[in-house]
Order: structure tokens, then C-alpha cells, then sequence
């Protein structure tokens, strides 16, 4: 305000010419702090779970276990590492139920679960630890559905 009365006084004068207000802009400045800890899984991991040839007339229910390697590093630090584990809901989820869809009948889905059996966290730092993928689809899941091939995605995310 002390500028601008200045600036209006300035331009009253005699000879003062033609007079300009300022004008000003803000620039937004963020940066992103990466965290010093990380934790990864094994280099190779691919897990994929073939449930087999589903069978309408005896609807058993079907699970399948894959064991997933990880470690938790951290910048220097020594000391366990803490740790969080997430199952996404795939592809074709019906609230926060996965479901695999039919491959060639659009709208067509048969319903199953996944699950991660894992080390309490904290976890010895630096150290490879073991969790089980469990996923299992329920025979009532499919005791209606057409035939034919049925796939879907999950993502399993790790976090420090």
C-alpha cells in the first residue's frame, strides 16, 4: 500500500510523464523429499496363479499359494525397517472384491480373493524376508458361469 500511495504521489508531480502501476504473479515452488528407506521385491518376481479347469458339477473351492522374496533397505540406518503391504482390488472389481472376467463374454465375472501372509513389520533391516500370495476363488463363485476362459490383475504393493 506504502508503494502504490508513493507511486500515485510520484505520478501528481509536474513532469512526472506518464505513470505505471506494478503488477505482481506468484510462483507455486514444491519439491518431493524422497524417503532414505526403500524395500523392493526379488529381481524375478512373477507370480501368476493358474486356478485349472473349474468344474461347475463339483464346485470345490480352490486355492493357490506363491511364495514372494523382499527386503527393506534404508539410507545408512541401522535398526529394523518398518513396512506395509497392499493387495489391489484388479481389474474388474465389484467394490473391493476382485474378479476375473471372461475372456470373450463381455460382463461376465466370476468372483475370488487374495490375501498376503506376511512377517510382522518391523523387519530386520537389509535382511530377504518371505511373504505367501494366497489367492482362492470359492466353488459357489462359479457354479453358474458360462464356460471359457476367465483372467484378471492384482497389483501387490510394498511400502517403507
Amino acid at each position: 500500500m506504502r508503494r502504490l500511495l508513493i507511486a500515485f504521489l510520484f505520478c501528481l508531480l509536474p513532469g512526472a510523464g506518464a505513470c505505471a502501476a506494478a503488477a505482481e504473479f506468484t510462483i507455486g515452488v514444491s519439491a518431493l523429499v524422497l524417503s532414505l528407506h526403500e524395500c523392493t521385491f526379488h529381481n524375478n518376481t512373477n507370480v501368476s496363479f493358474d486356478f485349472g479347469a473349474l468344474n461347475p458339477l463339483t464346485s470345490i473351492t480352490v486355492t493357490r499359494e506363491a511364495a514372494v522374496q523382499f527386503r527393506c533397505r534404508g539410507g545408512g540406518q541401522s535398526g529394523p525397517a518398518t513396512y506395509s503391504v497392499t493387495v489391489g482390488h484388479g481389474e474388474n472389481p465389484s467394490g473391493s472384491t476382485p474378479r476375473m472376467a471372461h475372456t470373450e463374454n463381455a460382463g461376465t465375472f466370476i468372483p475370488y480373493s487374495v490375501s498376503v501372509i506376511s512377517p510382522p513389520s518391523p523387519i530386520p533391516r537389509n535382511s530377504w524376508q518371505n511373504l505367501t500370495v494366497r489367492a482362492t476363488v470359492q466353488g459357489s463363485a462359479y457354479q453358474n458361469a458360462p464356460a471359457g476362459t476367465y483372467a484378471d490383475r492384482v497389483v501387490v504393493t510394498i511400502n517403507p
